[in-house]
């Protein structure tokens, strides 16, 4: 049996004294990446018409946990659906497609969207001081990191959770 495994990638130029972190996990490595790279959501294809895609999948999913990655948010994405005959996949994080024809890719892309809109965000607001009540909203319900106070108003880093984001959507310098 033949098992392919692969892995998305952005390129960055690997240098001496950075660690090295690929999807969300640390690996030991003597040099990182000048860059940075994570995974917010995993995207696991599945060939539904190899026989052998019971055993892949766990493979893959082995190999997932033994990254630790097996916390990041993943959709089980099953490919050549045009071609299968039988009952397709149904669930939660599960979405069939067909890379040739393209059938279910919009809604593949509308499940990452959804998988994305419910992570929290990590943000740097710049709030105008008649808006500073909104960093006390913080300080009782997201992760507020930091706060300064400067001339143009209050400087707050803080962990945003999605409920959050229409008050402060207006108000993000940087979206970490």
């Amino acid at each position: 049996m033949k098992i392919r495994v692969g892995f998305g990638f952005d390129v960055h130029q690997l240098v001496e004294g950075r660690e090295l972190w690929l999807g969300g996990v640390l690996l030991e490595h003597t040099k990182g990446l000048l860059g940075h790279s994570d995974a917010d959501v995993l995207l696991h294809v599945i060939d539904i018409s190899s026989p052998d895609m019971l055993t892949q999948i766990e493979v893959v999913e082995d190999l997932i946990n033994r990254l630790g990655a097996g916390s990041t948010p993943c959709i089980r994405v099953y490919n050549k659906c045009d071609r299968y005959i039988g009952v397709l996949p149904r669930g939660e994080n599960i979405v069939c497609i067909s890379a040739k024809t393209g059938e279910g890719t919009a809604e593949l892309v509308k499940k990452i969207a959804e998988i994305l809109g419910r992570e929290s965000r990590r943000v740097t607001l710049l709030l105008p001081y008649d808006k500073a009540g909104i960093a006390d909203t913080l300080r009782r319900e997201a992760a507020v990191l930091s706060v300064e106070y400067g001339e143009d108003g209050v400087t707050v880093e803080a962990v945003v959770k999605p409920e959050l984001w229409g008050l402060v959507r207006g108000y993000v310098q940087e979206d970490n």
